[in-house]
């Protein structure tokens, strides 16, 4: 299937896990990763677990917030509609 070796061949997969991402564009990115220095890739790595631990659903409106309820909910004068 692919020329690359494994650990290379698994960051492509996983990035073309990602909605619109086709395998030369998971190529493209999993080769950018092996091109960044150590410290780049550890701060990327962070970003997305970063994400993955503080972002949720707004339990009113449903957008993407890092408090519950979101800032607009929280703020918001709700006798009115809009």
């Amino acid at each position: 299937m692919s020329n690359f070796i494994e650990p290379i061949a698994k960051l492509i997969g996983a990035f073309s896990k990602l909605p619109g991402v086709g395998q030369k564009t998971a190529q493209r990115y999993a080769l950018k990763v092996v091109n960044m220095s150590e410290s780049e890739v550890r701060d990327f790595a962070e970003c997305l677990l970063d994400v993955k631990r503080k972002v949720k659903y707004c339990s009113v409106c449903g957008n993407f917030t890092d408090t519950d309820p979101c800032r607009i909910c929280s703020t918001r004068d709700r006798s009115l509609i809009c």
